[in-house]
């Protein structure tokens, strides 16, 4: 189910309807609840739920990503429900990216739930420090909970991600899946890792040791989370910040075949030198299909022959026969114009590639692809 509207309209005529919505060209309206309910008083309002109660037992996924609800609509039904009450009592996933306000919404979360994708963020009006409370509340509610996607808006506040990794760690044991993203105002600008490193090293450590699926975007990780990644014999997709990590050649010693079972990896430096390449180097997958790396530094020109550099390390690493995807994602537009093909040419060597992730090529670069490489598909966004 992909709104909440059918489930307002189980509640009975006159406290719901439609509304039209502020400014919009042609008219058009969306579902709420009418001020009568907002204002009147929950002890001498007596509002039957009895049909809600019934029907929402029957959803067992919901997608809140539109506009087809007017904002605040749960948060005026909330004093006119049980404290206790679930809207979504069985309910097993949850996709959570609403424009509005998140008031009211922890009557969504519900202890069936095993899956939540969740945005606390611009297009909400909030930053991650006014939601703590909704957070906490979905830790606690969503006990049996397997995976767990959070784009966090942290607005400068980057002790509040912290605080917020430390409430996933000791309310769950053990995550399947767990992708962790921290936006700001500032493009670029990441979390600082004096806030976040230790609290994301003590969840790769214990919730997410085993898991199969992990990503910290704008998080930085540090070399001891980085090494509870390399030695998780689950681990099949993970993406990673590595701005603020010091990627030494003896980060791996000792650790027999580092990110053994990986099918995709992406991760984000500054720039690329020899410690990215090194790191490259130690993936020991040899089922990878897919690769990219996110050079964050908008500051330096391309290193060419670094890149050259890189691209020729991926003949030589143990998923060169299985790689089919390899990308480059530039903070900076500009370095990805200086992309030339003789840097990338011995990519296309490789037996499987058959894409180029590559975002604002050179018209030159795309014209070269075609003419040499037309089975290589030069694409500008991944999934």
């Amino acid at each position: 189910m992909d709104s909440i509207v059918p489930l307002i309209k189980t509640l009975p005529d006159g406290f719901w309807g439609l509304h039209e919505i502020p400014h919009s060209l042609p008219i058009s309206y969306h579902t709420g609840i009418h001020d009568a309910l907002r204002y009147a008083s929950p002890v001498t309002t007596q509002l039957d739920i009895s049909r809600l109660e019934h029907y929402s037992r029957f959803v067992r996924e919901l997608s809140i990503t539109e506009n087809n609800v007017k904002p605040a609509t749960l948060e005026y039904l909330a004093p006119h429900v049980p404290s206790d009450f679930y809207l979504l009592p069985r309910a097993r996933i949850l996709k959570l990216h609403p424009s509005s306000n998140l008031d009211g919404f922890d009557m969504l979360f519900g202890p069936a739930l095993v899956e939540i994708d969740i945005q606390v963020g611009r297009g909400n009006w909030e930053s991650i420090g006014h939601s703590m409370s909704l957070l906490t509340r979905m830790c606690t509610v969503c006990t049996n909970l397997e995976a767990l996607h959070m784009d966090m808006y942290h607005n400068g506040s980057s002790f509040r991600v912290g605080t917020f990794m430390q409430v996933v760690q000791s309310m769950y044991p053990r995550l399947r899946t767990l992708h962790l993203s921290a936006d700001h105002d500032s493009e670029g600008d990441r979390c600082d890792p004096e806030f976040t490193s230790k609290p994301i090293s003590d969840l790769l450590r214990t919730t997410c040791s085993r898991a199969q699926e992990f990503s910290s975007v704008k998080i930085p990780v540090p070399a001891d989370g980085i090494i509870q990644l390399a030695t998780n014999p689950n681990l099949r997709d993970v993406t990673i910040c590595l701005d603020a990590t010091e990627l030494e050649p003896r980060l791996f010693k000792g650790i027999h075949r580092p990110f053994c079972a990986l099918r995709a990896m992406r991760f984000s430096v500054e720039h690329l030198d020899e410690r990215s390449l090194s790191f490259v180097g130690n993936v020991s997958s040899r089922i990878l299909t897919r690769l990219i790396i996110d050079v964050e530094d908008a500051d330096v020109e391309l290193d060419s022959t670094m890149l050259h550099a890189h691209i020729l390390k991926l003949q030589q690493v143990p998923f060169r026969d299985t790689l089919t995807l390899f990308g480059l994602d530039f903070e900076h537009a500009e370095l990805s114009k200086a992309v030339g093909y003789e840097a990338l040419e011995p990519l296309f060597d490789l037996p499987h590639i058959s894409r180029l992730f590559l975002r604002r090529p050179s018209d030159e670069l795309v014209r070269t692809i075609a003419e040499k490489q037309p089975h290589i598909k030069l694409i500008d966004q991944v999934s």
